[in-house]
């Protein structure tokens, strides 16, 4: 009812020329962040045994042990054999990749031009059929992935651990067109570069290295921890098998020391390279804004997607403002600083050390 409520008003006022109406979506920014309101009704699975951690709760980034016979996408009136194959990319068709991968159609949550799953082929049980978990296979398959999007920056692919938004425990990521809808500007003809539209790609670096493959060819892989309310480090090379190595590496990192949650964004650059971004987790939810809504990879970004419009006016005032002496901050950048793995600089350390032992 309150959504077939919020649809009839903005039904009513879907004669104004804004890009808003145009897909649909209500949207509010709040400087670099955006929250938006998508009046797409979906049925979908419920979430896999151990995926729904509750309130603000801080949990791990490992699920349950892998069970292919309550795994939603193979069995079941949601299974992905019943849904149209919309792509499939094989080992043929790019260098690189270790599998094929499948795109599907995401039931949830959706974007009216189109939100997508990419799985390891289900062709391959024994290799692909797997718990929500990142391998190094993974990472460079994505990389290479994302280094083949065109034009450059119209696709985020993304990923979310378990405890980190995902629902199901089976690898997959996802694939947005990109810009978002709140990030196109005043227009839908805004011609903004999808690698640096979101918020956390106009970050800065508070620290740096760059790391040369001693054992290949020297292809340098640039790596930051950023300026930005959750714990973010960001990796950049033009090597895409060098680069998904030290992405590996990274979670690899995070997966063994940490046991913390994590998301990881990839767009790829109109010069040629590659931008991963890792966002290290204590949390699914905030405690405190919109408590019951768990955070994805976009929210890392920066695009908060929201179920109702209660949530959104949540998201996008200014009462939850930090204080304690710190910055003011606003609503979307507080739930980003309460889900962060803290201390950050003990992250940066540990992982800049494992990436200097595998590159050596």
């Amino acid at each position: 009812q309150q959504i077939n409520a919020t649809l009839s008003r903005m039904q009513s006022s879907i004669s104004s020329a804004s890009s808003s109406s145009q897909y649909a979506v209500q949207y509010e920014r709040v400087g670099e962040y955006a929250a938006q309101l998508q009046l797409v009704r979906t049925l979908r699975p419920p979430p896999s045994a151990g995926f729904a951690a509750s309130g603000g709760d801080e949990t791990t980034c490992h699920p349950p042990p892998y069970d292919a016979t309550a795994d939603s996408f193979v069995v079941g009136r949601f299974r992905l054999q019943l849904r149209p194959l919309v792509g499939a990319i094989s080992t043929d068709d790019l260098s690189g990749l270790s599998t094929g991968w499948d795109i599907y159609h995401n039931v949830s949550p959706a974007d009216s031009r189109g939100h997508y799953l990419l799985i390891p082929t289900l062709l391959e049980r024994d290799a692909n059929w797997r718990g929500q978990v990142l391998t190094r296979s993974d990472c460079i398959d994505l990389v290479v992935l994302t280094d083949s999007v065109h034009p450059a920056g119209s696709a985020l692919i993304s990923y979310n651990s378990v405890g980190a938004g995902a629902s199901q425990n089976h690898i997959h990521c996802h694939l947005w067109p990109c810009p978002p809808i709140p990030l196109l500007g005043d227009g839908i003809d805004s011609k903004v570069g999808g690698w640096e539209c979101y918020a956390v790609s106009k970050a800065e670096a508070v620290a740096s290295a760059a790391l040369c493959n001693e054992k290949q060819d020297n292809s340098e892989v640039a790596v930051s921890l950023l300026d930005y309310p959750v714990c973010c480090i960001k990796l950049s090379s033009t090597s895409t098998i060098h680069l998904g190595a030290a992405l590996g590496t990274v979670i690899d990192a995070v997966q063994s020391m940490f046991d913390a949650p994590h998301n990881v964004g990839l767009l790829n650059r109109s010069d040629g390279g590659v931008d991963a971004y890792v966002f290290v987790r204590s949390r699914e939810r905030s405690p405190r804004i919109v408590p019951g809504s768990r955070c994805g990879s976009s929210e890392m970004m920066g695009v908060f997607h929201t179920s109702s419009e209660d949530q959104l006016n949540e998201l996008v005032s200014d009462e939850h403002q930090d204080s304690a002496g710190d910055e003011a901050k606003g609503a979307m950048e507080t739930v980003l600083r309460d889900v962060s793995y803290e201390p950050r600089d003990e992250v940066w350390s540990q992982i800049l050390k494992h990436l200097h032992t595998s590159m050596k």
